[in-house]
């Protein structure tokens, strides 16, 4: 299934099978076997390596047995989450099918990566991208050329337009596939400061996908909109997560942000050790708080310099920051908008992305 005139493809290899072993009147480990061993999944098994993940486990429990009664064997809490995946969509694979035909019949990849490049510089390459669904994964995420997509998941988080959120998970990892191919901002290779740049990537390569699929709308009302859904079949293992954003989204990134600007300030003067400068910042961005933060500074930069000053910052973590500060003294209220000090700025630009000219 290809885009005309796009570098994408469509390969639903991975749902299609699952959908015909549901169909099946009985199911064993031998079966599960032959479907993890699909490339669909192998590609899956390949992105999740560094995570311990067991997917014969993960689609046994899923499959075979109670996960309430039977996750303890699964030892991650995502293991646990993709088992409780894979069972909703066994038990609702008529529901899957439905949404699969939908695919086919109105997804448009050329209209999904129009919209992407909307967020990128013209001069971006594209190269071809493949989109993988399957079951399981209980997320999306860029793995190489592969976009790899939980189909049943669209279900879950927004049952009332599941191909919407599928279009929209979509462009998200499709702009951080494509983002790679905009030159990338120099930076200090001093391992004191990789946890500063990774931090900043982070914000920059979340901000702007996250942004591109909520359009500039209120975020409460975007980014949020699934966490319903995600509390409701995920339960408590994912209330925390929530929280934490809506907390993001409600002010606490305020806070958030002085709290991360004190941990730079420390690293800058080297009153700590490369080790404790990456944990520390880490600790930080605890329960994944990168991405309604980043997404929250790339609104407001969208919202008072343009679109245009946004799309300049892909793959430029500094300028993202510097033109964020500018955004951000613009409005003007320091209890809603935080501005970095000006010394912080100057002394990142002239220790870690000295070539800013800034």
């Amino acid at each position: 299934m290809a885009a005309k005139g796009t570098p994408l493809q469509i390969d639903p290899s991975g749902v299609e099978a699952f959908l015909r072993l549901a169909a099946q009147k009985e199911v064993d480990a031998c079966d599960i076997e032959s479907l993890i061993q699909l490339p669909a999944y192998t590609r899956m098994a390949s992105a999740l390596s560094h995570a311990d993940v067991d997917l014969a486990r993960v689609f046994g429990v899923g499959v075979l047995y109670n996960v309430e009664q039977n996750g303890s064997v699964l030892k991650a809490p995502m293991a646990q989450r993709m088992a409780e995946a894979v069972r909703f969509a066994w038990e609702q694979h008529d529901r899957v099918a439905e949404l699969l035909a939908s695919v086919r019949e109105g997804l448009s990849a050329e209209s999904i990566a129009r919209k992407v490049r909307e967020y990128l510089p013209c001069e971006t390459s594209t190269p071809a991208a493949r989109i993988t669904l399957l079951v399981g994964l209980a997320q999306g995420m860029q793995s190489g050329e592969d976009l790899l997509i939980d189909l049943p998941l669209a279900l879950i988080l927004r049952p009332q337009d599941p191909l919407g959120n599928l279009e929209d998970t979509i462009a998200h990892e499709l702009h951080h596939r494509w983002r790679e191919g905009v030159a990338a901002e120099p930076h200090s290779d001093n391992p004191r400061f990789r946890g500063i740049v990774w931090v900043l990537e982070q914000f920059e390569g979340e901000g702007i996908a996250t942004t591109l699929v909520d359009g500039g709308l209120d975020p409460q009302k975007g980014i949020l909109r699934e966490a319903e859904g995600m509390i409701r079949f995920f339960g408590e293992a994912v209330r925390e997560v929530i929280d934490a954003w809506t907390i993001i989204y409600k002010g606490g990134h305020v806070a958030a942000l002085a709290r991360l600007e004190k941990a730079f300030e420390d690293v800058l003067r080297g009153s700590v050790g490369d080790d404790e400068v990456v944990e520390r910042i880490l600790s930080e961005l605890d329960r994944n708080i990168d991405h309604p933060i980043g997404h929250m500074m790339a609104l407001r930069i969208q919202q008072e310099l343009g679109h245009d000053a946004l799309v300049r910052c892909v793959h430029r973590p500094f300028l993202f920051l510097h033109t964020y500060q500018s955004a951000a003294r613009r409005h003007g209220d320091p209890t809603k908008v935080y501005t970095f000090n000006d010394r912080t700025i100057v002394r990142l630009a002239e220790s870690v992305f000295p070539s800013t000219g800034t």
